[in-house]
C-alpha cells in the first residue's frame, strides 16, 4: 500500500490537485477487484499536510477493504498484501473504530 501511495505521489503532475486512478500503478488499474480503490484515492486539495493526507488515503483503503471482506481481517490483510498483525496495528495507529467498517 505504501508503494502504491508513493508511486501515485510521484506520478501526480504539478497542476494536479487530486490523486486519480490514472496515477495508480498499472497493476492496480488493471485489477478489477481493486476498482473500488480508485474512488477512495481522492485527495482534498485544501489540505496542505502530506502526512495527514496519506493517513486519510490509507484509512479509506483499509476501511474499504475490510468492508469488502465483510469484516474478515485475514482476508482483508491478504488482499492488502500485509500481515493480519500489521492490519491490526494500522487500525490502532489510524484510530479506525469498529463502527467505521
Amino acid at each position: 500500500m505504501k508503494h502504491c501511495i508513493d508511486y501515485s505521489m510521484n506520478m501526480v503532475e504539478i497542476n494536479d490537485y487530486l490523486i486519480a486512478a490514472k496515477h495508480l500503478p498499472k497493476y492496480i488499474q488493471d485489477n478489477s477487484t481493486n476498482k473500488k480503490i480508485h474512488n477512495l484515492v481522492e485527495v482534498n486539495k485544501s489540505k496542505n499536510n502530506l502526512k495527514k493526507t496519506l493517513e486519510e488515503i490509507e484509512r479509506n483503503i483499509i476501511i474499504g477493504e475490510i468492508k469488502s471482506s465483510r469484516g474478515n481481517f485475514s482476508r482483508a490483510a491478504k488482499n492488502l498484501n500485509i500481515s493480519r498483525q500489521n492490519l491490526q496495528y494500522r487500525l490502532k495507529v489510524l484510530n479506525i473504530l469498529e463502527h467505521e467498517y
